[in-house]
C-alpha cells in the first residue's frame, strides 16, 4: 500500500464492512479485481463500483479525522489515533 497516513488501518475498520474487505483485498492484499469478485460472489462491474465507493468513504473519513492533512496525501502524518487532527509534519493542519 505504500506510506500513508497511519489513521488509514484503523480507518478501513470502521467502514462497512463489505467496503473495509473490499479495501483489504484489493488494495493491501493486491488481489485483482477480478479475483476479489469472484470470492465476493459478485461481478466484477459491481466489485469496481464497490471499491470506487470504499476509497470515497475512507477519503470522507480521513478528511474528518485529518484534515486538510488528508487533502495533502497524508503522507507525512504523525497521528497517534484516528481522533487526533494536527499530526501533520507538513503544517497543513494550521489552516484549520
Amino acid at each position: 500500500m505504500g506510506l500513508v497516513c497511519q489513521c488509514v488501518g484503523s480507518l478501513v475498520g470502521a467502514l462497512k464492512p463489505e467496503y473495509a474487505e473490499a479495501l483489504r483485498r484489493v488494495e493491501i492484499d493486491g488481489v485483482s479485481v477480478q479475483a476479489y469478485a469472484g470470492s465476493a460472489g459478485i461481478t466484477p462491474n459491481n466489485a469496481g463500483v464497490r471499491l470506487h465507493r470504499a476509497r470515497e468513504a475512507l477519503r470522507r473519513q480521513l478528511v474528518r479525522s485529518c484534515g486538510t492533512c488528508a487533502t495533502h496525501g497524508c503522507l507525512d502524518c504523525t497521528c497517534a489515533s484516528p481522533s487526533e487532527t494536527s499530526g501533520c509534519k507538513s503544517g497543513a493542519n494550521a489552516a484549520l
